[in-house]
């Protein structure tokens, strides 16, 4: 690296992206906005400026890749630090975003374009760049243009298509006892609407959701989950709760209570998610009535290292946000191994807003706000010196020993439709129609500008997309049929 691209990588890691004085940082809010846990965004940040110097020193077009296009996209927000730091003092030039054409031929060229951006970062930073922020200039086209497979078809045949879904999903909505009002709600986003349906007009919803967890020192966690739930109307005797394992090693002894009643329960695993099961002494609920159910259970690397990094964090997403129906009121309590006592370096919640109490030293307390609206979670972020407890990255190997590995009902009747609709309806079209051909395009682009050039002197483009993705999130649906319950 010349010495005046050493100033100038210099000159870009020193640069603070944060502002003293304002009440939620740059990094919480990417974090925030994206659903990522505030390690991520950190990376995400550190790569998102290595780009900007591969865009001024590389010589070629660059292209971001999503994440880092979504750091990208808020730091423009940013505009005094962006127009009046950042571009004139650091990078010493303009840098641009602007949208392109949506042609074929800028996704081929912006597909070009990401390719020798890795290339490039290879060569000036002599490693490979992350896989969880930089994935293949395959895996960008489909983060960028999600709808491809579907512009492959002529017009016809999407509309046939987006009937016959509707048809099938209504057919095996008829099928399960599931309440069209829990379609309405999932149809809300906004929050305030989600809630002003009265509580009444929902077939259940949440009292309370308290969640204890207690943190040990060998990175397990002991969480125990107090639900109330308010039935307004006869429904199933049948409950459920799903949890995802990508932060995990394992989840082992599940029980479920109520009123000190140990209630018969089921786990199994699929995809990446532990589900628990329970199901009531009785056939069915009457309603209105109320039940109290106690979960506990042991999760092995809740507490971990932070990837290779010099920072343990615990996690956790203590209410979980895939719900038919809102919870009124939420408490979660986090107790800490005495060794991590006054050594957290940070300690949050993410999603729907909380007030942090400090019990005591090992001890914190979150109280949701208000009520929680179906889609809304909360979620538990703690970091702490990695040298104190030594943990270990997660395994991903969580066991498979799970007592029922059935599937349900409901997934059953998707799986029958899936078939019916590729290998019936799908070749009667083609056959009847001939092919089409449509295409679109999501790419962004961006234009440095200078009186001066650097590396070459030639112009740098991104094709980033302006879409937003969620990299710490998580997309669940229920497979236990008629029940009711929720997850991550």
């Amino acid at each position: 690296m010349s010495p005046e691209n050493s100033q100038l990588y210099q000159r870009i890691q020193a640069f603070a992206l944060e502002q003293s004085d304002e009440p939620l940082s740059f990094s919480k809010r990417l974090a925030k906005e994206n659903q990522w846990s505030l390690s991520y965004a950190n990376r995400v940040i550190e790569e998102y400026k290595k780009f900007t110097f591969l865009a001024v020193v590389s010589g070629h077009t660059v292209s971001p890749s999503k994440p880092v296009d979504q750091a990208w996209h808020l730091h423009l927000t940013y505009t005094r630090s962006y127009w009046q730091e950042f571009c004139p003092h650091i990078l010493q030039m303009s840098l641009h975003h602007e949208p392109s054409s949506g042609a074929l031929a800028d996704e081929v060229k912006f597909n070009g374009c990401y390719e020798q951006t890795l290339k490039s970062y290879q060569t000036f930073f002599r490693e490979i760049p992350p896989s969880d922020i930089w994935g293949t200039p395959m895996e960008k086209s489909q983060q960028d243009n999600p709808q491809n497979s579907i512009s492959l078809f002529p017009k016809k045949l999407v509309k046939l298509i987006l009937v016959t879904i509707l048809i099938w999903f209504f057919l095996g909505l008829n099928m399960t006892p599931v309440d069209l009002m829990y379609l309405n709600s999932q149809r809300l986003t906004n929050h305030d609407s989600a809630l002003a349906i009265p509580l009444s007009d929902y077939p259940y919803y949440w009292d309370f959701v308290n969640v204890n967890i207690d943190a040990k020192a060998d990175g397990s966690m002991i969480v125990e989950e107090v639900q109330k739930y308010t039935f307004n109307k006869p429904w199933t005797n049948e409950r459920h709760r799903f949890i995802r394992l990508d932060k995990l090693d394992d989840i082992q002894n599940v029980s479920v209570t109520e009123n000190g009643q140990i209630l018969e329960n089921k786990t199994s695993i699929k995809d990446q998610r532990f589900y628990i099961q329970w199901f009531h002494p009785l056939n069915a609920l009457d309603g209105p009535e109320s039940h109290v159910f106690t979960l506990r259970y042991k999760v092995f690397g809740g507490l971990h290292q932070q990837g290779t990094s010099d920072q343990d964090e615990l996690y956790w997403k203590a209410i979980f946000p895939k719900r038919r129906s809102p919870i009124l009121k939420a408490k979660i309590t986090v107790n800490l191994p005495p060794e991590l006592e006054d050594k957290i370096i940070d300690f949050e919640s993410l999603g729907h807003s909380t007030s942090k109490k400090q019990i005591d030293p090992q001890t914190i307390e979150f109280v949701a706000l208000n009520k929680i609206s179906p889609s809304e979670g909360i979620a538990i972020e703690g970091t702490f010196p990695h040298h104190i407890l030594n943990l270990e990255p997660p395994t991903q190997g969580f066991s498979k020993d799970s007592s029922n590995t059935e599937t349900s009902v409901f997934e059953d009747i998707i799986g029958l439709c899936v078939i019916v609709f590729f290998f019936v309806i799908l070749p009667i079209v083609f056959l009847t129609q001939g092919n089409g051909s449509s295409s679109s395009s999501q790419y962004s682009s961006a234009r440095y500008s200078s009186g001066r050039s650097r590396g070459g002197g030639s112009s740098c483009s991104s094709g980033g997309g302006s879409s937003c993705s969620s990299g710490g999130g998580s997309s669940c649906g229920s497979s236990c049929g008629g029940g009711c319950g929720g997850g991550d």
